[in-house]
């Protein structure tokens, strides 16, 4: 029997899993991927779809080396044959649906929040302790959990940066209209 669930990860996030009930894959051994290498991505994109090297090039850097991004990419190039322009909304609906949202729902209230905060242009951790009213303590905890989840970028000391802000802001929308009747009412300030 095969099965047609798909197993994803961003290279800093953990396993995601499709469904609690699939027991079985979560005693598996799991088996982590570290991000795919650009060249050769863009060897592969040139070679199965006889790309010239740049836009070989431009497709694997749209993945950011992440292999579930690899996969979908080539899938939508090869069902559609147009150009990047042309796929990328597709190819950035795929992910938010199969991987990002997925994140998303498994962050935690704070998780958000932070999230939000950053997504909003503030960077510096000491202001985004001071808009949450938060120790910095607590704030170091979220940020490794954060970071670890590749929600976040944390390699600039002092600063936190979303890895993915034009896919993560499409949770974040959606989130706000969950939790206020109008966005603008959550207000960090």
């Amino acid at each position: 029997m095969v099965n047609s669930h798909l197993l994803t990860q961003t290279h800093k996030n953990k396993l995601t899993m499709p469904e609690k009930s699939l027991t079985f894959l979560y005693r598996a051994p799991k088996i982590f991927l570290e991000p795919l290498s650009i060249p050769a991505m863009t060897t592969s994109y040139r070679t199965v779809f006889g790309l010239p090297p740049k836009e070989a090039a431009s497709m694997a850097r749209l993945t950011k080396g992440y292999p579930f991004a690899f996969q979908i990419l080539g899938y939508l190039k090869w069902e559609n044959d147009g150009t990047i322009d042309d796929i990328l909304p597709k190819f950035d609906e795929e992910l938010t649906v199969y991987a990002y949202e997925k994140i998303w729902s498994e962050l935690s209230e704070l998780d958000r929040k932070i999230v939000y905060i950053i997504s909003q242009g503030v960077n510096k951790t000491g202001d985004i302790r001071e808009s949450l009213g938060v120790s910095p303590q607590l704030l170091n905890t979220y940020r490794k959990r954060l970071m670890e989840r590749g929600v976040v970028d944390g390699s600039r000391h002092g600063e936190l940066t979303c890895q993915d802000l034009k896919s993560i802001s499409i949770c974040i929308v959606k989130w706000l209209s969950e939790c206020f009747s109008d966005p603008g009412d959550f207000v960090v300030f």
